[in-house]
């Protein structure tokens, strides 16, 4: 049986996001734009009914907005989390990773 070893996740993960990237635009064609959402509607609206399409619309529009703030705020509260118990609260046995992370998504959410 030949070993191979796995490769480090920071070799991984881009390697993995140029393909999902790549993906669309090589099965659907889809281009750079999103004309490919209003094909599918189209598509879904011929296919099953006419209201099918608004739904698909809907649904769609409120899956892209929402998960643009859902990422910059976990990455953001990551970032800043580990940043900090690794520099400035490295003793500090009251402040965990997981306390300054939920502290800076709420002050996030609530300053804006």
């Amino acid at each position: 049986m030949c070993y191979v070893p796995a490769l480090p996740p920071y070799i991984m993960e881009p390697i993995f996001e140029q393909f999902l990237a790549l993906l669309p635009d090589r099965v659907v064609h889809v281009g750079t734009d999103l004309a490919f959402i209003k094909e599918e509607g189209n598509v879904l609206a011929d296919v099953i009914a006419p209201w099918f399409a608004t739904f698909f619309f809907a649904v769609a529009s409120i899956k892209l907005f929402s998960t643009n703030p859902g990422i910059l705020l976990d990455w953001v509260s990551l970032l800043t989390a580990d940043s900090l118990k690794v520099s400035f609260l490295a003793e500090s046995q009251f402040w965990s990773e997981s306390k300054i992370y939920l502290t800076v998504v709420w002050s996030m959410i609530t300053v804006g």
